[in-house]
């Protein structure tokens, strides 16, 4: 995904946002080790557990597999793997290497207080670096520790009659109407009648469909284009699904008074490049002279 002049620092641009296909696949891999450990520990000892304690007992198992990646430094190798990818010059490795160091994945689930604002169940952010070079002070790069991308989830089971997924409380309805462009829902489906054996979790982006498109699928058990976790945690690194309107974010996806699920790609605290990065003047002069070809 591009976006064109976002402004992240005051007085600068970025062209884009930084790609990081393969950062996000360990996170999707990490994510989906997590998932198989739920379903196992559901099948031995959890039966018939609810929405609230899968989420989690999910959170627990993906925060122990990321605090086993931070050790090895796997998340560091796949983000420095993300740089040289985006940033190829020969000349600049070092600097990359240094820019990647510490670089680590955390995941919080932040508490819920109320519901009644946000009309969704949990918010799903990627919080993760966006580095790119500046179109104003050529010569720089531009590092944004906390360029985020947010989903609001709304999380629903297969009721225990088999008579589909539930509704919508009236409030959802008033509130959900207007941001069916970043909602999807996660849906959580035992396979058999003594509800030990959970299905991978399934997921449906309601983005360009109606909240009543929603409710159908809902009261039918149908649903158009359901997803893997895998397929949702890419399409949101790579900017395909959800939002990076910070507006949004802080207020409907992920405020202080939602539940949320927020996955951390960076540094440790107090750690990490400052926001403006200086190239050196070789690399200066000649991005100067290319300019004036």
């Amino acid at each position: 995904m591009v976006r064109e002049e976002t402004g992240n620092v005051a007085g600068t641009f970025m062209t884009n946002v930084m790609p990081i296909p393969r950062t996000t696949s360990l996170i999707t891999s990490y994510w989906t080790k997590a998932e198989i450990s739920v379903r196992e520990s559901i099948r031995q000892k959890h039966h018939d557990a609810d929405e609230e304690f899968i989420t989690k007992l999910f959170h627990g198992e993906f925060r122990e597999v990321l605090e086993a990646g931070a050790k090895d430094k796997t998340v560091e190798r796949a983000f420095l793997e993300d740089l040289r990818r985006h940033i190829p010059e020969s000349h600049l490795a070092s600097q990359l290497v240094q820019l990647a160091r510490g670089i680590s994945a955390t995941v919080a689930l932040h508490p819920r207080q109320i519901e009644k604002m946000t009309g969704g169940d949990i918010g799903l952010v990627l919080v993760r670096p966006n580095v790119g070079r500046q179109r104003i002070q050529v010569g720089t790069l531009n590092v944004d520790k906390c360029y985020r991308r947010g989903l609001l989830c709304q999380v629903k089971m297969n009721r225990r009659s088999g008579r589909g997924w539930g509704s919508f409380t009236t409030n959802q309805q008033n509130v959900l109407v207007e941001r069916t462009d970043y909602l999807t829902l996660l849906l959580y489906e035992y396979k058999d009648k003594s509800r030990r054996d959970l299905m991978p979790f399934q997921w449906q982006v309601c983005a360009g469909r109606t909240l009543s498109d929603v409710e159908r699928w809902l009261k039918s058990g149908s649903f158009p284009n359901l997803s893997n976790s895998t397929d949702i945690i890419q399409q949101l690194g790579s900017g395909k699904v959800g939002t990076e309107n910070s507006d949004l974010i802080d207020q409907f996806i992920a405020p202080p008074n939602r539940e949320s699920l927020v996955i951390k790609i960076g540094w440790p605290p107090g750690e990490g490049p400052p926001p403006n990065v200086f190239l050196g003047l070789q690399v200066r002069q000649r991005q100067l002279e290319a300019l004036q070809e």
